[in-house]
């Protein structure tokens, strides 16, 4: 998401079971995952990762002066990777809401944890991912 729907007075709701920053630099910084601030000079990108325990899963984001919502609605099972991907940079300031079945940090390390899934020659697989987006008729 971006402008207009993102900026900082954006209200981001992701009622997840448990949050893990990726790495140190997001760890800093978790008091504020939820907060979307202004355009900043020289921000780093933050990831979370969000781990939830419906399996209906669902994360948005509300504009209060648009009265404008987007929601992502997913099956926990199916799309157990959900990851929170914030960018508040100056030309680069935009929100990944991202439902997947693993996290962005390659195969090795999706194999380690247990995460890497596999299909067999000629299988496939289906998810559905709903995006919702609402407004008030005025």
């Amino acid at each position: 998401m971006g402008y207009s729907l993102l900026d900082e007075d954006g209200i981001i709701t992701i009622p997840a079971e448990e949050v893990v920053p990726r790495d140190e630099h997001a760890a800093e910084d978790i008091v504020n995952l939820m907060h979307m601030q202004k355009p900043t000079p020289g921000y780093l990108e933050k990831c979370y990762y969000h781990k939830f325990k419906d399996k209906n899963g669902v994360a948005s984001i509300y504009q209060p002066k648009l009265d404008m919502e987007l929601s992502i609605h997913f099956d926990t099972e199916e799309l157990d990777g959900f990851v929170e991907w914030k960018m508040m940079g100056v030309r680069d300031y935009v929100l990944g809401l991202e439902c997947g079945n693993c996290y962005p940090d390659g195969r090795k390390a999706m194999r380690e944890s247990g995460m890497l899934k596999f299909l067999a020659p000629g299988e496939s697989n289906c998810c559905k991912v709903k995006v919702k987006v609402c407004t008030k008729p005025y």
